[in-house]
């Protein structure tokens, strides 16, 4: 552990994780690190893998407006996402190979306080938007001009009561699956673009409380949604929900991928039946996968395929 502090608006800590022993030739590992750090009103954490230092994995935000950035190697192709203190904002980005050569004004998407927000592509210039707020749960669809500006269509409830955790994930180009914890129980929803939610379409994913949803979908009649199972022992989740032939949604049997708490979970689809897991965990482990003498962070990543 390794600490400076220069006044109470300039202060670091750093948590470095070292092999329990020497190895043979007496040499200790070094191992991940983990760095927060405070400059005036900016707070800053940051996650550094010793097996590839140069992927540096950083949270940045104002302490005192809440506006922030994330960037991530492995979120959002490495670029960096933004957020303000008004709520919800987007913008498209052209992008020429690993380098953002332009981009367009932000979109207002939502004016009040939200939460839980995340966004699928529904057709080369159609995305839908969801996200929570405190009395209920909405979606948007946006659309991306030629010049590179956005706009918002109006808001879609997939819920009347305030939710937590949503995740969507398009089916195609007029439909998504947006899956959402509400109270004691987490359910998804089918949503079409041009005519709101049809019927009554929507399939428990888990009688229990839940975290860390994320939808991915397969083809445009399955999805699988994981999760942490929270009202049980917090192990990772993951069932395939399906859409049935009259437009309705039901839901495969729920399957355990993992053995040990879990949070922060992502799941993508490989192809119409493979999918891959990815879960933040706090398994304690050095780089030689040996016990640590206290936490570290990793990421692990599970093939989920269907039967």
């Amino acid at each position: 552990i390794q600490w400076t502090y220069v006044s109470d608006t300039d202060r670091a800590l750093t948590y470095e994780i070292l092999s329990p022993t020497p190895d043979a030739d007496g040499e200790v590992f070094q191992g991940d690190t983990f760095t927060y750090a405070v400059d005036g009103d900016m707070a800053t954490l940051e996650y550094v893998d010793a097996d590839m230092p140069s992927d540096v994995a950083e949270i940045s935000w104002n302490t005192t407006t809440g506006a922030g950035s994330i960037t991530v190697p492995g979120f959002n192709g490495g670029s960096i996402a933004c957020w303000d203190e008004a709520g919800v904002r987007c913008m498209t980005l052209s992008v020429r190979g690993m380098e953002v050569v332009a981009g367009g004004a932000p979109l207002s998407v939502e004016s009040s306080s939200s939460a839980y927000v995340s966004v699928s592509a529904l057709d080369e210039s159609n995305a839908v938007v969801c996200y929570s707020m405190s009395s209920a749960g909405y979606c948007r669809v946006l659309t991306a001009a030629a010049d590179g500006g956005l706009s918002r269509g109006i808001s879609q409830t997939f819920s009347s009561s305030s939710t937590s955790y949503s995740t969507v994930a398009a089916l195609d180009n007029s439909s998504a699956l947006v899956c959402y914890a509400l109270g004691q129980y987490s359910y998804c929803r089918k949503m079409s673009v041009s005519a709101g939610f049809v019927g009554s379409n929507t399939a428990y994913v888990n009688y229990a409380y839940t975290k860390y949803l994320s939808v991915a979908a397969f083809d445009s009649t399955s999805a699988v949604v994981c999760y942490e199972d929270d009202g049980g022992n917090d192990y990772v989740e993951c069932k395939v929900i399906y859409v049935t032939s009259s437009g309705g949604l039901s839901g495969g049997t729920a399957r355990q991928v993992t053995s040990y708490s879990s949070e922060y979970v992502s799941v993508s689809a490989l192809d119409a039946s493979t999918a891959v897991l990815k879960s933040l965990t706090l398994e304690l482990t050095d780089r030689r996968g040996e016990p640590a003498h206290f936490g570290r962070m990793h990421l692990w990543f599970k093939l989920l395929t269907t039967h």
